[in-house]
């Protein structure tokens, strides 16, 4: 997360695939990543780790608010 903070976004999503084979059921992870691909714009990457974490912790509306982004990104586009 202080990666991200530090917009070194690149380094924050190698780090949290890493993660992922060490904490393979660990939504919040999984959460950070796909935010980390959302602001790198790889909606469709986001989307798939997103969907994941949400599986783990389904009524977690943090998860459900970052899900939600790329659809509205594809709206801007219109």
């Amino acid at each position: 997360v202080a990666l991200m903070r530090q917009n070194r976004l690149a380094e924050a999503v190698k780090i949290f695939a890493g993660n992922d084979k060490t904490f393979v059921q660990n939504a919040e992870n999984l959460n950070n990543w796909g935010v980390a691909l959302l602001e790198m714009r790889r909606f469709k990457q986001a989307v798939s780790v997103l969907n994941r974490a949400l599986k783990l912790k389904p009524n977690n509306e943090m998860m459900r608010y970052n899900l939600a982004i790329p659809q509205l990104a594809d709206k801007d586009k219109n």
